[in-house]
């Protein structure tokens, strides 16, 4: 009760717990975009267990239009996010476990003119290096 006695505290607490979500904003909209487990097959790849959330994504190897960040954007640690058009959704992974093999499946399986489009983007950033 004591610290009650003086009604003007409440504003320092909403000043505070504005504070906390302006900090915690990216990680939160960062986390919606990251599954903690991603499975792959001939056909696509399906994402599952974001963060609080149940919702499983499955994203087709040919309805993938974009793959950007990460050693596509010239950041070896940033994260890669992969979009797709027909659903309208981006997701992203940490270059982490098996990071490398999930991404050599989505570069053999996409098409050729985005493949073509990330290889020429990647030696434009080796050449003015």
């Amino acid at each position: 009760m004591l610290a009650f006695q003086k009604w003007y505290y409440v504003f320092v607490a909403l000043l505070n717990l504005v504070i906390i979500y302006l900090v915690n904003r990216f990680y939160l909209n960062s986390y919606r975009f990251f599954p903690f487990r991603i499975k792959s097959d001939e056909a696509g790849i399906t994402c599952e267990n974001f963060f609080l959330s149940k919702k499983i994504l499955r994203i087709e190897f040919a309805d993938i239009d974009g793959i950007s960040g990460g050693m596509f954007s010239g950041w070896n640690t940033r994260p890669v996010y992969i979009h797709d058009s027909k659903q309208n959704i981006s997701i992203g992974f940490f270059a982490q476990g098996e990071f490398k093999e999930l991404l050599k499946v989505i570069l053999k399986n996409i098409n050729e003119e985005l493949y073509t489009e990330l290889l020429s983007k990647m030696k434009q950033m080796s050449a003015l290096k």
